[in-house]
């Protein structure tokens, strides 16, 4: 059992949270708002996180539209600065080689891999990132474990690991750390979409309600000697595999 008080600098921190109105976003939110933290919750749909977060009494909710550039160069200035970022939203399109298009390829990369990066920039910019400070994108297993049909998810996840990593460098000397968390499958909406085994991987399929705690510990002062790295949460999928890649 986590003790109650492992995280328990996260208590009136403000914490961002893109991708918050489903699945690990969700969950991430609920487990921030047992760690009293101040939460914004960011969403294309923020309607859908009316009753969801009826629990949560430290939480705003504030419209992104990641597949637009104005919206998330305007966001900064619909909130205040936070202490942290979890950038959770992603976007999987199975898809044969022979079949890609440049639509869907295009839609990928801009939610998962160029639209976390313009929103950082954004914040950074407006300065609404405090210091000391910690930024945590999600990547996936995908993007070294050879998943059949999907070149677009795994080149954008990868490429998400090289921009953090070089951000690590660029924002150590201002005190912000950028890390990536890295799941393999989990039980989400997501996967149902692309009909995965619940018997995928040494370990299975995650439960979403597991998910939240590697993004609580690099949010956290815990983790403060720790930037330009990957948690990898995949069920043992990456054994005998790199995790620096």
């Amino acid at each position: 059992m986590l003790q109650s008080n492992f995280y328990d600098d996260l208590a009136n921190k403000k914490i961002l949270v893109v991708g918050a109105s489903q699945g690990i976003g969700l969950n991430l939110v609920h487990a921030l708002a047992g760690q009293n933290s101040h939460v914004v919750a960011a969403s294309s749909n923020v309607s859908e996180l009316d009753g969801k977060l009826a629990t949560c009494s430290k939480f705003v909710k504030v419209p992104i539209d990641f597949q637009s550039p104005e919206s998330i160069a305007e966001f900064p200035d619909k909130i205040d600065a936070v202490d942290g970022v979890a950038i959770v939203s992603g976007k999987t399109v199975v898809c044969p080689p022979h079949l890609m298009s440049l639509k869907n390829v295009e839609q990928q990369t801009n939610i998962n891999f160029l639209a976390p990066l313009l929103l950082v920039s954004s914040l950074l910019r407006k300065r609404k990132i405090s210091k000391p400070g910690s930024i945590v994108f999600t990547s996936a297993s995908a993007r070294i474990n050879q998943v059949p049909c999907s070149a677009a998810y795994a080149g954008t996840k990868l490429g998400l690991i090289g921009a953090a990593k070089s951000l690590a460098a660029d924002l150590g000397k201002k005190k912000i750390r950028v890390n990536c968390v890295s799941f393999d499958y989990v039980d989400t909406n997501m996967i149902k979409e692309i009909n995965v085994s619940k018997d995928n991987g040494t370990l299975g399929v995650s439960p979403v309600g597991f998910t939240a705690i590697p993004y609580l510990y690099l949010l956290s002062d815990r983790s403060r000697w720790i930037t330009g790295q990957i948690v990898a949460a995949d069920a043992g999928r990456m054994l005998g595999k790199t995790r620096y890649v």
